[in-house]
């Protein structure tokens, strides 16, 4: 029942109608839209912000068991929480409907947007609120990604899937439940240690969602947008991963008692641009009350959002089981495709070498693909050179010549021949680095396919970009040669026949 009205008033209002008819189609046949063709057309659409509702419902039998429906709502009236919350008690409600029985609507919550506006209009007139963004932002950095090259042409937005595969899952909540934090801060930690790898800095700054919803009974139930992205600053220094935790749990817990000043006056107060790229952590768990009805199933669901960012990092948290999921959404302006996906890439690994050894120092973690963010002429100057730890707390390490092994078998041999004619090496060992040897992202795609074509596997841009050294490669690439033979296919007979 909701309209936005930026002007006309005294003030921008939300204003909340007595009545308002919600849009439903729907439809049957044998040939229905695609949900891609059904997402355009809603895309091409759009929203009068001012004309309510908001939210639009299409729903197409597909054949006496199944049926699409497709909610189309304007973000401003409906936070990730509060969709699923919605779309839960419409599918019971349906089922209920369906089944024959009384379908009653629950009693709308004690407590909703009223509430929320006044808990934010009380951060507003906070003094302590405002002094704590006022020193939390004092020389804070207002972007945490390289500058795209002037000149540079404009890519597609697109989203890129974070593979986090069930062990790393599993590691990521075992370290939580060690150190006593949320999983949302061990994500977080390393998405900002992403960031630092990308850009070559050792301030970095990100975007937090975090969100305004009352603390109160029946807050929970409320539906509404009680979101706020507030900017959260980090200095790195010389110490371990367990301690780099601690320090973003810290500053998290610091922030929540001021995390409903808007981030809209944050931006006026500040006088623009406050971060260029934003996290976010989702677990809707209401979600599991859909999957207790007897008789109904999700089958399939998927959604599409954009924001203004060049860069969004989401991580879910799987409503059934413990698994975990991230994607990065990129504008295509200031990160190509390649850098794209080596960040991407880069995820899993700060993730791995983080659970693998918490203890370990987080400034000793090496991507090997700095390179692919450099500007122009200049590479991006390694952020560890950089820490501005006191030189008495950073241990002197002995010079070692760095180990070189010749290849030791046929995939490594044939990595290094392709290293050693792209990049004009002579000698290429088990242990070098396609980027160290002098190799750059346009020479990154012509290796992907050399090494398609030769070693007959499907070996991808991504997996060389996350992990380019000869024996990673190699070893990549034995993997996907085991996974594409059948169960039970490693061993048999051959007879060798005369044609």
């Amino acid at each position: 029942r909701t309209s936005l009205h930026l002007h006309g008033f005294e003030q921008p209002l939300q204003v909340v109608h007595r009545w308002a008819e919600i849009p439903l189609e729907v439809g049957t046949g044998s040939d229905p839209p695609s949900a891609e063709a059904l997402l355009a057309a809603e895309r091409a659409r759009g929203f009068d912000p001012q004309q309510a509702p908001l939210i639009r419902l299409k729903a197409y039998r597909l054949d006496e068991r199944r049926v699409r429906l497709v909610v189309c709502e304007h973000h401003a009236i409906l936070d990730g929480w509060s969709a699923a919350s919605f779309l839960t008690e419409l599918l019971r409600l349906y089922h209920d409907l369906a089944s024959g029985a009384s379908a009653t609507p629950p009693e709308a919550p004690p407590v909703g947007m009223r509430r929320a506006v006044e808990l934010e209009r009380a951060a507003l007139a906070d003094p302590a609120s405002a002094e704590y963004w006022r020193e939390r932002l004092s020389g804070a950095p207002v972007a945490a990604l390289p500058a795209a090259p002037a000149g540079a042409p404009a890519g597609e937005g697109r989203e890129l899937p974070i593979e986090l595969s069930d062990s790393i899952a599993r590691a990521v909540r075992e370290l939580a439940v060690e150190l006593a934090v949320p999983v949302r801060t061990v994500l977080l930690t390393a998405h900002l240690r992403c960031l630092a790898e990308a850009g070559g800095a050792t301030d970095v700054v990100t975007g937090l969602v975090t969100h305004g919803r009352p603390e109160e009974e029946g807050g929970e139930r409320a539906l509404g947008l009680f979101l706020n992205t507030v900017p959260f600053p980090l200095r790195l220094r010389t110490e371990s991963w367990r301690d780099l935790i601690a320090r973003v749990h810290a500053a998290e817990g610091e922030m929540i008692p001021h995390r409903r000043f808007p981030l809209a006056e944050l931006v006026r107060r500040r006088g623009g641009l406050l971060f260029d790229n934003v996290f976010n952590f989702v677990h809707f768990h209401v979600q599991r009350e859909a999957e207790k009805v007897a008789g109904f199933e999700v089958l399939a669901a998927s959604g599409e959002e954009t924001n203004e960012l060049p860069l969004s990092a989401t991580f879910r948290s799987q409503i059934s089981g413990s698994g975990l999921s991230g994607e990065l959404a990129v504008d295509g302006k200031t990160l190509d495709s390649l850098q794209a996906e080596a960040l991407a890439a880069l995820y899993p690994r700060v993730l791995a070498a983080m659970t693998d050894d918490p203890a370990g120092r987080h400034d000793r973690f090496e991507s090997g693909t700095a390179q692919l963010f450099s500007v122009g002429d200049d590479s991006v100057v390694p952020w560890r050179a950089r820490l501005d730890a006191p030189a008495d707390e950073r241990p002197e390490e002995p010079a070692v010549a760095p180990r070189r092994t010749p290849p030791a078998n046929d995939s490594e041999r044939q990595v290094a021949e392709v290293f050693s004619e792209l990049l004009g090496v002579a000698e290429v060992a088990a242990e070098d680095d396609f980027f160290r040897l002098g190799g750059h992202s346009l020479l990154a795609g012509r290796a992907a396919a050399l090494l398609r074509e030769r070693m007959g596997v499907d070996l991808t841009l991504g997996e060389l970009l996350a992990s380019p050294t000869v024996r990673a490669i190699a070893r990549a690439a034995d993997r996907r040669r085991e996974e594409s033979v059948p169960a039970g296919a490693q061993e048999e007979d051959w007879e060798e026949v005369e044609i």
